[in-house]
């Protein structure tokens, strides 16, 4: 799979989604949208990806009782974060504006996942 294809195809979604990254297969890549400035350092999006894998690593055990995760939000003073899995063991994870509609957004973005990973 073109991760670098995968990310600009996200970004083309909504022009409120700022920035995408993709983890799957130990494989870490990102993009900001043209034209944005990142909010964190090269070495602070990479932290924050692998604390993303970690977090969900724990939504995911109690996924025999509640059924698996489908995405996780976190709304901050600037951007939502969301995470959504990925293959057997990835995420991506997605930073927008705070006035966008997150669940049609989260809800494209899985069909666009779907078709590269089906």
């Amino acid at each position: 799979m073109n991760r670098e294809e995968f990310c600009q195809k996200i970004l083309k979604i909504d022009d409120k989604i700022r920035f995408v990254s993709i983890y799957d297969g130990g494989n870490f890549f990102h993009q900001m949208k043209e034209g944005k400035q990142s909010y964190l350092t090269p070495d602070e999006t990479e932290n924050s990806m692998v604390q993303c894998q970690y977090r969900w690593a724990g939504r995911k055990k109690m996924a025999p009782k509640i059924g698996a995760p489908l995405f996780a939000m976190a709304k901050y003073g600037k951007v939502f974060r969301f995470t959504i899995s990925v293959g057997k063991a990835g995420l991506i994870l997605v930073s927008t504006e705070l006035n966008v509609a997150i669940e049609d957004i989260v809800e494209k973005i899985c069909d666009v996942r779907d078709k590269f990973y089906s």
